[in-house]
């Protein structure tokens, strides 16, 4: 998708220079195959695949097809306007319902294994020690987990708890597990680990049977180098938390909103009845935030998710007002 929406511009630019069809496709698949290779061969860190090749030619046409048609889509008429602004609202509740459904539980078949500070299983290896390991309060150790049922049930009601006590010599690079369990065809349960000084907890989720990315929790500086501390990770009412108690005792919890897997979607230059549309649009919006919450496991909306529709709303009528007032103005000057 970054890819598609870099490339479009460059499709709208083919466009408003007049370009035809075959020659924008031209210019832009030499663009994405030229940058292609500069990646390959010149730029450090950078994969080249056939894969970007695609996709940028992708959003190229796209931005080439739609570039008739921005003044319309900018400033649409009424009718129109009412159909995008029906159609974002349904997308956005929509994303949100199916983003509350990814987060529920998702714990994977058994059996389980755990690993206690493994080597080359994630980007860095745990320089330090980790002991008293325990999954629910009940102590865990490396190799198979015997009667793992009372944990999924535990784990299906969305409950589950994981702690350590780790003794950390430096600091990794990347992220290092201290305790993590995984199926036995190597799906991630859990991991509660390091990276660099921050402490992150991961934790299955239902999003991750689709190949999308579970929930994680971080707490930015949790653990230093050459300090003892017990880390631990949480999963309780709809909240994913961090805890850290050596020195000093920290804390973060994150809740599982709806909001977490979809940015709030700016509304269209929508055209309403003043009071009537404004009133809808607050309806809208407040049934897109409390809907996931009733109907799913997502916990409730934090405020500034509200405050950030609101903002939204009222961010979407003042450019409609723009836009009016700049339709208006032509329309004048034209009587007089």
């Amino acid at each position: 998708m970054a890819n598609v929406a870099l490339f479009a511009p460059l499709g709208i630019g083919l466009w408003l220079l007049g370009s035809a069809p075959v020659t924008a496709a031209g210019i832009a698949l030499a663009a994405t195959v030229g940058l292609e290779v500069l990646q390959l061969q010149a730029v450090a860190g950078r994969d080249a695949n056939l894969r970007d090749v695609l996709t940028n030619a992708i959003g190229d046409g796209i931005g080439f097809a739609l570039a008739p048609y921005l003044g319309t889509l900018w400033r649409p008429p009424p009718r129109l306007a009412g159909l995008f602004a029906g159609g974002t609202a349904a997308a956005w509740i929509a994303s949100r319902i199916l983003t509350g459904v990814l987060l529920a539980p998702s714990p994977p078949s058994g059996p389980w294994f755990a690993q206690i500070a493994p080597r080359d299983v994630y980007p860095s290896n745990l320089d330090g020690i980790v002991t008293q390991p325990t999954l629910n309060a009940r102590p865990i150790g490396i190799g198979r987990l015997r009667r793992i049922e009372s944990f999924i049930t535990t784990w299906e009601q969305g409950e589950i708890a994981v702690a350590a006590e780790v003794t950390l010599h430096s600091s990794p690079e990347r992220l290092a597990s201290a305790v993590s369990v995984l199926s036995e065809r190597r799906e991630e349960a859990f991991v509660l680990g390091l990276n660099s000084s921050d402490v992150v907890f991961r934790v299955r989720a239902r999003a991750a049977d689709f190949k999308l990315r579970s929930p994680a929790v971080l707490l930015h500086r949790g653990i230093t180098a050459g300090e003892t501390a017990t880390l631990a990770g949480a999963m309780q009412s709809r909240h994913l938390a961090v805890r850290v108690r050596g020195d000093r005792e920290r804390e973060v919890m994150v809740p599982l909103s709806a909001g977490l897997g979809w940015a709030l979607l700016s509304p269209f230059d929508v055209r309403l009845n003043k009071t009537s549309g404004r009133w809808s649009a607050l309806v809208v919006a407040a049934a897109g935030i409390v809907t996931p919450e009733l109907i799913t496991v997502a916990a409730p909306t934090p405020a500034v998710e509200w405050l950030g529709a609101v903002l939204g709303l009222a961010l979407g009528f003042g450019f409609a007002a723009v836009a009016r007032s700049a339709r208006r103005e032509p329309a004048a000057a034209k009587q007089h």
